[in-house]
This record gives structure tokens, sequence and C-alpha cells, in this order.
């Protein structure tokens, strides 16, 4: 099994930045359809499809290995990147997260507050 960590992500990442490009731009076009969230598996497993044709790189037509462990990295630099959609992927607790994703995760949870259920009287 690879090292998960995010040393090891920011290598790959570094090392493959054209994952990144499609990732961007797959996203962008499902955000541009009018998808609220999606998934960062799908999006990952679309840039696999795509550099697996031979229109990419004639030359070389063996796909992107890319772990699947990566997906949540991934989602979290699109957030942070795109922070007008923020929240566009789901994201559970995960290795991927900084302590910048926990709030923003909370934030999206509890807009008014990690209380504010607490302090409306309907829920009493």
């Amino acid at each position: 099994m690879p090292e998960i960590s995010h040393a090891r992500f920011n290598e790959i990442d570094a090392a493959s930045p054209e994952v990144w490009r499609y990732f961007k731009q797959f996203t962008q076009e499902l955000i541009s359809r009018g998808f609220q969230h999606h998934s960062a598996d799908a999006v990952l497993h679309r840039v696999r499809w795509q550099t697996a044709q031979p229109q990419h790189d004639p030359s070389n037509l063996q796909p992107y290995k890319i772990c699947n462990n990566w997906s949540a990295f991934y989602a979290r630099k699109f957030h942070k990147h795109f922070p007008q959609h923020a929240g566009f992927f789901r994201t559970r607790p995960s290795i991927a997260d900084t302590p910048a994703d926990i709030l923003l995760r909370e934030r999206l949870r509890h807009p008014k507050g990690p209380h504010a259920a607490l302090a409306t009287p309907s829920l009493w």
C-alpha cells in the first residue's frame, strides 16, 4: 500500500501537474452544468479515463496510476483554491484534513455556529 501523507501527496501532485489540471477542468464542467455536489472519486476516475485515451499522448498509451486515496487530497485542494465552491465535494474526516479543512467542514455543517441548533426553540 502506498504511503498516504500530505508530504507524499505534494510530491505526487508536483510530479503530475496535468492530473490537477484535469481535476479542476472536470470539476468546473460539473459546476457549470448545475451540479451542487459531486464525487471527487468520480472526477479522479474521469482523469484516469481521459489520460488513457490515445489523443492524450499517442506515444504513451499507459493511463496514469492514481491511488484512490488521493481523491480526498484533491477535493480539499479544490476547496482551498476555489473557496466559492467550498463544500462541492462532501468530505468526511480524513488523513487529508488540515486544521483549516476541519474548520471549513464545521462551518458548512453549522453555518450559524456549532451550537446554533441548541439555541433554536423549535428543537427544545
